[in-house]
């Protein structure tokens, strides 16, 4: 499941630390590629006092020895072919907007091919959506 996205023109510690603060709060375990950024930031956000339970809740993924690292490339490749069929993002908000519709579609409405369904079934929540996926959550975002 897809839980937060952060729009930024560099990868640092602090474009990291702005996608950790969108997080409520701190995750069992947080997967993250070999960016340095990613570990500073987690612990500004959520580090322990021991670093010992750092390593077990934060756990850095090398793509050339961890095969995990997968999952992450293969969302950022799902976002980015999204980006090119745009033409990428005009501006820093709409580029935000978008990526927030894209986690609502990504984990509510695309069943995704590894488990024939989304991720929110694959959680247990079924939303009893009709047809028309899109317009019944616009619906019961307004009470309607």
């Amino acid at each position: 499941m897809l839980i937060a996205t952060h729009y930024s023109e560099r990868r640092d510690s602090q474009s990291a630390k702005m996608l950790f603060l969108k997080i409520k709060q701190k995750p069992e375990k947080l997967f993250t590629d070999g960016l340095q950024g990613y570990k500073k930031a987690y612990r500004k956000v959520w580090g322990a006092r021991n670093r010992k339970i750092d390593s077990q809740t934060y756990i850095r993924l090398k793509a050339d020895k961890d095969k995990r690292n997968n999952i992450a490339e293969r969302i950022q490749g799902t976002i980015r072919e999204r980006i090119k069929v745009m033409r990428s993002f005009k501006n820093k908000e709409s580029a935000e907007l978008i990526l927030d519709l894209f986690v609502i579609y990504y984990n509510c409405l695309r069943v995704h091919q590894g488990i024939n369904k989304t991720p929110l079934e694959q959680a247990g929540i079924d939303l009893k959506l009709n047809d028309n996926k899109w317009l019944d959550l616009i619906y019961r975002s307004r009470g309607l």
